[in-house]
């Protein structure tokens, strides 16, 4: 399984974790780093599992995939949970012809 077969099963995955880990640390004010090192952490778990059960390559897959798995994390949490402030970057980047 090649990393851009994986791209669209991790991403589905980090969706579901971000609730897991806003859950988990739900009772702890500013664990923003921990929730998403819990679910960086979880992700590359479970890319190593897939790589497992292909030709190997895990170390290489998790090295293309970090970065978009960290973009969609920060992205959907500061849209999630920063929504305003969030949704004010968006127009003005659009605006800006940025997006």
């Amino acid at each position: 399984m090649n990393w851009l077969q994986l791209l669209p099963i991790i991403m589905n995955i980090v969706l579901k974790l971000i609730p897991v880990a806003e859950k988990a640390f739900s009772d702890k004010p500013k664990s923003g780093p921990e929730k998403k090192a819990m679910v960086v952490e979880t992700a590359r778990t479970v890319v190593g599992a897939l790589g497992a059960l292909s030709t190997g390559g895990q170390k290489e897959t998790w090295t293309i995939l970090k970065d978009p798995v960290n973009i969609v994390i920060d992205e959907t949490c500061n849209h999630l949970f920063n929504k305003e402030n969030h949704d004010a970057e968006c127009n003005e980047s659009i605006k800006d012809g940025k997006e």
